[in-house]
């Protein structure tokens, strides 16, 4: 039974980035790129190594991505004032522009996915996901011992 709640989680989320990706191109930007400025409007600043977290990729791919989004002058990169070797990130007032152009596109994008159910089944829903994530976490946390 979980091995397809998991196969199913998957094409769920495969699905969710393909749409968004999609949603995206308009603006010229992808969805990794998307995650990782939403992080930082968020946040204000970040260090660059937080993202990872977000991103469900590796150092190299967020690199990549930070090359690209400073390239593109939507992100300011500084150093650390506590640990040199980190980048601190915030967004330029372009990047600020871009976010704000995009606007509500990731809840245009929830709304299309959870229009046939029912706030209360919605929070159902999440209640069990975070369950699911929170065993998969204590499970993760105690084989790393």
């Amino acid at each position: 039974m979980f091995s397809e709640l998991c196969q199913l989680l998957q094409k769920l989320t495969q699905n969710h980035k393909r749409i968004m990706n999609t949603m995206l191109e308009r603006y010229d930007i992808t969805y990794p790129q998307y995650l990782v400025l939403i992080t930082i409007l968020e946040k204000k600043e970040v260090l660059a190594n937080e993202i990872i977290g977000y991103l469900d990729s590796d150092k190299a791919t967020l690199s990549g991505i930070i090359k690209r989004l400073h390239q593109r002058q939507w992100i300011l990169k500084s150093i650390d004032a506590n640990d040199r070797r980190k980048q601190v990130l915030t967004l330029s007032s372009e990047g600020y522009e871009k976010m704000q152009a995009i606007g509500s596109l990731e809840s245009d994008c929830e709304a299309m996915l959870s229009h046939s159910f029912v706030l209360k089944d919605q929070k159902k829903m999440e209640q069990y996901l975070q369950e699911l994530i929170q065993n998969q976490n204590q499970y993760l946390s105690e084989s790393r011992r």
